[in-house]
């Protein structure tokens, strides 16, 4: 019996056999990779027909001046916090310079602006000392601005300490 072509079986597709074992084969080919198999690669499909191309840039366009303004933000509040101690800490020793007995009219304003240029240095801006000396109480009040990272952002400082002001008073008098 002779077949025409037609009447022919389809040739079994053969199927080279590789050299190495099917674990070497797979890793090999890029299917397995760190014990981990590979995962099928996303059809358009599956991706929402490419609806979500360059969403990532959009996400990153909105979120980063954002988080900038969030950093520059924590910054600033520090920057502010330094200058209220700055200002705390001149404003304590101008009290006690002030009320000391016999001391200077100005004495408390001296002291104020020393410990001003030692500890605020430029992050006090413009500050202010105002020493009132009254019959019985000394008050030391500094003003003045932080300096701003922030467009169109200041912030105020102003610190105000009281003290007694320091008298002698001979055995057995009354205050």
């Amino acid at each position: 019996m002779i077949r025409s072509a037609r009447q022919r079986e389809p040739l079994a597709i053969v199927r080279r056999r590789s050299a190495y074992p099917p674990q070497l084969r797979a890793a090999r080919s890029g299917a397995v990779r760190y014990g981990c198999p590979r995962q099928a690669r996303p059809t358009p499909q599956s991706r929402g027909a490419g609806r979500d191309t360059g969403a990532g840039a959009a996400e990153l366009a909105i979120a980063m001046p954002l988080l900038m303004f969030l950093l520059l933000a924590i910054v600033q509040f520090a920057l502010w916090q330094h200058a209220v101690h700055a200002a705390s800490a001149a404003a304590r020793q101008a009290t006690e310079a002030a009320r000391a007995q016999g001391a200077a009219t100005d004495a408390g304003e001296n002291r104020a602006q020393v410990v001003l240029d030692q500890l605020a240095g430029s992050v006090l801006t413009d500050p202010r000392v105002d020493v009132h000396i009254g019959p019985e109480i000394v008050t030391v009040r500094i003003t003045g601005r932080t300096v701003s990272l922030i467009p169109g952002l200041s912030p105020r400082v102003e610190v105000q300490t009281s003290g007694v002001i320091e008298k002698f008073r001979p055995d057995g008098a009354t205050p």
